[in-house]
């Protein structure tokens, strides 16, 4: 279904956000989740968490992560390299035509990756790739 006109443009499947404000888990305010679907049926959006574990969650509720050049972020869900999943690198470029992201580690590997792959970090004194 359609969201509501007013977060149609701000928050869509895809997105990273970080949980705020949650009264019957509080734990999960400040981790990272991303955006699944929406269920016009409660007006709720569906995140799922690094565990793996969805939630329907308020607009409210969330702040959306933006993934930008020169920004950390931290590698998940990969499949074929999944012993990189955890690992936090450093936004280099981003190439419209194959929707992925350019993203430097430790050891100055990089790779391409696309955003659902990629958790925006908002603190930047999380550890820096070398």
């Amino acid at each position: 279904g359609d969201p509501p006109p007013d977060t149609k443009e701000s928050l869509r499947v895809g997105m990273t956000v970080r949980l705020k404000g949650l009264k019957a888990c509080p734990e999960l305010n400040g981790t990272s989740a991303s955006v699944v679907k929406f269920d016009p049926a409660n007006g709720r959006w569906t995140v799922r968490l690094e565990s793996g574990e969805e939630k329907a969650i308020k607009v409210e509720n969330v702040v959306i992560e933006t993934v930008k050049v020169g920004g950390y972020v931290r590698l998940t869900g990969l499949q074929k390299e999944a012993s990189l999943n955890g690992m936090i690198g450093t936004v280099e470029s981003y190439d419209a035509g194959s929707g992925r992201w350019t993203v430097k580690l430790s050891g100055g590997v990089k790779k391409a990756l696309k955003a659902h792959n990629l958790v925006a970090l908002v603190n930047t004194s999380a550890k820096t790739p070398a």
